[in-house]
């Protein structure tokens, strides 16, 4: 992944294949908030609130996502430890991402 560059653009009249991402994140609040940023952009979104659930979507759906977006503080599985098993199994990119949230 060294010296890529990934463009972002919201052109709803692109002739390209649309870009398809699984976005994994235990906090229902930051995972609609990533899921509309990226659907904004024209991205085909799928969410999952556990790691054990992205991987079985990965399975089943076979190679239909191109990226991988995954919170980093889950528990049973943290981020670190999909991205891990990802790559083993499926060679998929993962960008892992942390949500933090203020405690009232």
């Amino acid at each position: 992944m060294e010296g890529e560059t990934i463009i972002l653009r919201n052109d709803s009249n692109k002739s390209e294949d649309v870009i398809s991402i699984l976005v994994v994140d235990d906090d229902t609040t930051c995972l609609s908030v990533i899921s509309a940023i990226l659907k904004k952009w024209n991205y085909a979104v799928v969410t999952v609130k556990h790691p054990a659930d992205a991987l079985c979507t990965l399975r089943i759906k076979g190679g239909a996502f191109d990226l991988v977006v995954s919170d980093v503080h889950m528990p049973d599985m943290n981020g670190f430890e999909l991205q891990q098993a990802i790559a083993q199994e499926f060679k998929l990119p993962v960008v892992c991402e942390f949500c933090f949230q203020r405690k009232p």
